[in-house]
């Protein structure tokens, strides 16, 4: 995250401190014992998982390579050597590690996006390991990166998904998100 919001503290696990930073309004929720489904997914992955932004050590090639590899993305692993460079291209960036008594601690979800940090921001990737998905990730890892969205006033915020993915399209429209023809607009694209 290039933004310059506070860290999230190091260390071994998400204790009640870092769950109150991370998702304060949620903490307070939850505290009060009225949490909403979103605020219990959001507590929840903030008990299980650590959101960690970019002064944290970047994931290994061979971290990204298996994350992306799992969520189908191969376009990505095609050419790994590209995967750091693209992470530190990044404006914003946050990656989700699992939680394991041992320490060890799983690379499960990235969030990443491009902007100039005045106007816009483009998520570029969200990502959340199969076997962590509908718990809460996704959602804390999008809360981040659009709390830097919030904090640098950015006006423009896209994303592109795939159509089948009606989960995500959920989980964006719940963030105000909506197909640009809600706005009289139309997205072109050229992939290679």
């Amino acid at each position: 995250m290039r933004s310059g919001a506070s860290a999230p503290p190091h260390g071994g696990g998400c204790a009640a401190s870092f769950m109150h930073r991370l998702c304060p309004a949620v903490a307070k929720n939850a505290l009060d014992g009225f949490p909403s489904s979103l605020d219990l997914a959001l507590y929840n992955a903030c008990m299980r998982y650590c959101i960690l932004d970019s002064s944290n050590p970047y994931p290994s090639t061979e971290e990204l390579t298996e994350l992306y590899d799992a969520v189908g993305w191969s376009a990505y692993t095609k050419t790994p050597e590209r995967l750091i460079p693209m992470l530190e291209g990044s404006r914003y960036l946050y990656t989700a590690r699992e939680v394991i008594p041992q320490g060890t601690r799983r690379l499960i979800g990235l969030v990443r996006a491009v902007g100039d940090g005045q106007s816009i921001a483009y998520i570029q990737d969200l990502l959340v390991h199969p076997h962590a998905q509908r718990q809460g990730v996704g959602s804390a890892l999008l809360k981040r990166v659009i709390d830097d969205f919030d904090r640098e006033d950015i006006r423009q915020r896209l994303i592109t998904t795939d159509v089948a993915s009606e989960h995500a399209v959920a989980l964006y429209k719940r963030y105000g998100y909506a197909p640009v023809e809600a706005a009289g607009c139309i997205t072109l694209a050229c992939y290679r």
